[in-house]
C-alpha cells in the first residue's frame, strides 16, 4: 500500500540506516530527530512495518476509548475522517494524541512527554501552549525542564550532521505556502484567495482567546489559528466534542471537500468543535459571573 507511512516514514528511515541524507526524500519537511525516530519503522520490511503501526494505532485508539469510559462512541469515531485518514496514511497524529492524555498534573514525567510531541512541531504548537504557560504560572520547574529537554532532544542530530538544520529549513521554506493552504484551519482559506494580514489578527486572538479558557479550547482554538499544518490533525478533537456533532461535521467537510477539490472545507470539523465547547461553558454559572457587568 502507498500512503504516508510507505512513501515517506520509511523511505527516510532507510536513507539514515545506510547512512545517507534523510532530506533527499523529496517532501520530506520533518525535524531532524524525528527522520531518526522513523528510523524504527524501517529495520522490518515496508509493508510489515506499515501493519505493525496501523495495529498498534488502532490499539492505542481503543485503549484511550476505554480509559474514558466511551465504549460505544470509540467505534462510532472511527468514521471521524481525520481519524480514519491516520488510521490508513499511517501518521502520527494519533501516536501524538496519546502522548498528550499523559501530560496530566500529576504525572512528573509531563515535560519529557512534552518534547516527544515536538516530534510533529505543529502538534506542539496545537497542545503545548497551555500546558507551558500553566507550568509558567504554576510549576516553574516543570516549565524549565520541559523547555530545556525540548531544546535537547531536537538538538541531538547535529550530532550526526550539523547540516541536517539547514537542510530541514530549506525543505520547509520550500513547502510553506502548500502547508499554510493545507493547514486545519482559517490559514486554508488562503487557497480561496483570502489574504494572510486578513487572517493573523483573527489567529492571534483565537491563540491568546483560547489560552485563557482552558487547555481543551485552547486546542480547539489553536487549530483553527495553526498558520501551517494539516487538516487531518484535528484528530486532536476526538472526546472534545460530541461524536453526534464532529462525526457528521467531518464527513459533511469531506465531501465539500471532494466537490471543491481543496481542504478549506475541513475547517468546519474545529470551527464547530470550538463553537460547542463555548455554548456550554456559557451555561457554566462561573462564566455567567464572569460576563455579568460590576455594579
Amino acid at each position: 500500500m502507498s500512503n504516508d507511512f510507505t512513501n515517506y516514514f520509511w523511505v527516510i528511515g532507510q536513507a539514515i540506516l545506510n547512512g545517507g541524507d534523510p532530506y533527499s526524500i523529496i517532501g520530506n519537511v520533518y525535524p531532524p530527530i524525528t527522520c531518526f525516530f522513523f528510523t524504527v519503522f524501517a529495520i522490518l520490511p515496508k509493508q510489515v512495518s506499515w501493519v505493525i503501526w496501523l495495529v498498534i494505532n488502532v490499539l492505542i485508539f481503543v485503549s484511550m476509548g476505554y480509559k474514558k469510559q466511551k465504549r460505544i462512541s470509540t467505534f462510532v469515531w472511527i468514521a471521524y475522517t481525520p481519524l480514519f485518514f491516520t488510521f490508513v496514511a499511517g501518521q502520527l497524529d494519533l501516536f501524538i494524541f496519546w502522548l498528550s492524555s499523559f501530560l496530566t498534573k500529576d504525572n512528573r514525567f509531563s515535560p519529557l512527554i512534552a518534547a516527544f510531541i515536538t516530534l510533529k512541531p505543529q502538534l506542539a504548537l496545537i497542545v503545548l501552549p497551555a500546558v507551558f504557560l500553566d507550568w509558567f504560572l504554576f510549576n516553574k520547574k516543570k516549565f524549565v525542564i520541559g523547555v530545556l529537554l525540548c531544546i535537547f532532544l531536537q538538538g541531538l542530530p547535529v550530532l550526526y550532521d550539523s547540516t541536517l538544520f539547514s537542510k530541514w529549513m530549506a525543505s520547509l521554506t520550500s513547502r510553506a505556502e502548500l502547508y499554510q493552504t493545507s493547514s486545519p484551519g482559517l490559514f486554508s482559506l488562503t487557497e480561496v484567495g483570502l489574504p494572510v494580514f486578513v487572517l493573523i489578527p483573527i489567529a492571534l486572538v483565537l491563540f491568546f482567546g483560547g489560552l485563557i479558557m482552558g487547555r481543551k479550547i485552547s486546542i480547539q482554538a489553536n487549530l483553527l489559528a495553526l498558520p501551517f499544518g494539516t487538516w487531518y490533525n484535528s484528530v486532536f478533537l476526538i472526546w472534545t466534542a460530541p461524536y453526534q456533532l464532529m462525526v457528521p461535521i467531518s464527513l459533511l467537510a469531506a465531501l465539500l471537500a471532494y466537490f471543491v477539490k481543496g481542504v478549506y472545507p475541513f475547517t468546519l470539523i474545529p470551527l464547530a468543535a470550538l463553537i460547542w465547547s463555548i455554548f456550554e461553558l456559557s451555561k457554566t454559572e462561573g462564566f455567567r459571573k464572569y460576563l455579568k457587568p460590576s455594579k
